[in-house]
């Protein structure tokens, strides 16, 4: 959540200066009422490692997550930092995981399937 709308609005414009010069967009949903953003990073048709050495390069295309889509969610996140509501340890929780790290997924099958099963 942003501390108002104008932080919401030059959050927009910090999106939009990240997702061109990194040449990648994002799904994005904007809320006024509070002013709050959801963002969501994957990649279309990313390429998977070959299963065996000659495998074509069609049927190793699937969705899911790169190095790319996570270096343009740090980038966001560094910027969202900076006009989310300061204070208070409740709003700062909700910056926190929602589970612990053993729980989070630590392979990128692990996070495809989190992926998948979150919508």
């Amino acid at each position: 959540m942003f501390s108002s709308n104008a932080s919401l609005e030059s959050f927009k414009r910090d999106y939009e200066q990240v997702t061109t010069s990194e040449n990648h967009h994002a799904v994005r949903e904007y809320a006024d009422m509070p002013p709050s953003v959801t963002i969501k990073v994957h990649t279309h048709q990313a390429l998977r490692p070959a299963a065996y050495p000659d495998e074509p390069r069609p049927r190793r295309k699937l969705p899911g997550i790169t190095l790319r889509d996570v270096r343009v969610a740090y980038l966001l996140e560094g910027h969202f930092a900076r006009y989310v509501r300061s204070g208070g340890e409740e709003e700062l929780a909700s910056l926190r995981p929602s589970t612990s790290v053993e729980d989070q997924p630590n392979t990128a099958e692990a996070i495809e399937a989190r992926r998948v099963s979150s919508g």
